[in-house]
């Protein structure tokens, strides 16, 4: 995360920009491995370490990364790490997605950018229009059953973002009713 904070900015040329997104790439590929041979609950460390990173990179790299190959893999690891009952992993994996989907409005979710480039904006619109009935479903049970108090108003950020985010307010219902389907019956 240093290093991308570091020189990840608009200081940095172009090249040392390139080679700080090759090491980020890699660093996202060294985890997802990782991840996979693991049970989350045995690495809320790591976790909360990647996510936080994670947090940096789609500060200072958003094109390089939404337009990866590495979005979906670290979208589905996010949702994982949501049942981590851990609370600085969770909050660092809320803030992570609140800043993925916040990418998909017209206003940039940070100072440095004057606008969100439309490629950008465009690829998250169509993801979260795909994934968003899981990142609902994922948020609102750990809202009723496992998201300790000081994280939901975080995690009702991402809900409001994800829903207004939806193609459509009947798309946006359908999400909220398989999220409420999903949800134990007893």
């Amino acid at each position: 995360g240093i290093v991308i904070r570091e020189f990840g900015d608009e200081y940095s040329s172009a090249e040392i920009k390139e080679s700080v997104w090759n090491f980020a790439y890699q660093q996202i590929g060294t985890f997802l491995v990782v991840f996979k041979q693991a049970k989350p609950i045995d690495i809320p460390d790591l976790i909360e370490d990647f996510f936080r990173m994670m947090s940096d990179i789609i500060m200072f790299f958003v094109t390089n990364f939404v337009l990866s190959d590495i979005l979906g893999s670290t979208f589905e690891v996010a949702l994982l790490a949501l049942d981590i009952e851990k609370f600085e992993p969770l909050i660092a994996t809320l803030h992570f997605l609140i800043d993925l989907v916040s990418w998909g409005f017209d206003v940039p979710p940070i100072s440095i950018y004057e606008n969100v480039p439309e490629d950008v904006k465009l690829t998250v619109q169509r993801f979260v229009g795909q994934h968003g009935d899981s990142l609902l479903k994922h948020v609102l049970h750990g809202l009723i059953f496992k998201f300790p108090a000081d994280a939901h108003p975080d995690a009702s950020d991402l809900l409001g973002k994800t829903l207004r985010l939806s193609p459509s307010p009947q798309i946006a219902v359908n999400w909220i009713n398989i999220a409420l389907d999903a949800l134990p019956q007893n």
